[in-house]
């Protein structure tokens, strides 16, 4: 099974763009799914300290984080997370991101088309 590892601008589409991120990877899929523990920090800190929308789709991906029980990978102590989504892209991970410099660092990963889809693009 494919390993995807959700970055944090992806975990809040759901709430920016109101697209059902699980069942879309569900349709693309069969993945095992993961977050990167920056990832997590970064949502907490957006969620204690962001105002409006930003404030509330970390608070959402957050929920989804433990409700769906995804694996967390700890990165290296002075690595940044986007570092570690590129060091893990070359171990054959998979990379859900909406963050355009990171696309092109990375070979295989996942997008948001149009608002209201996933794609695999390798």
């Amino acid at each position: 099974m494919e390993k995807v590892i959700l970055d944090t601008n992806f975990l809040m589409i759901p709430y920016q763009f109101k697209v059902d991120i699980f069942s879309e990877l569900d349709r693309i899929g069969p993945f095992k799914l993961f977050v990167l523990d920056k990832t997590v920090k970064e949502l907490e800190k957006l969620a204690e300290h962001e105002k409006g929308k930003n404030k509330l789709a970390a608070r959402l991906a957050l929920t989804f984080i433990k409700a769906k029980a995804l694996n967390i990978i700890t990165a290296l102590q002075d690595e940044y997370a986007d570092e570690a989504l590129v060091r893990l892209s070359k171990e054959g991970y998979t990379i859900a991101t909406q963050d355009i410099e990171l696309q092109k660092k990375i070979k295989k990963k996942i997008i948001l088309r149009q608002k209201k889809y996933l794609e695999l693009r390798e």
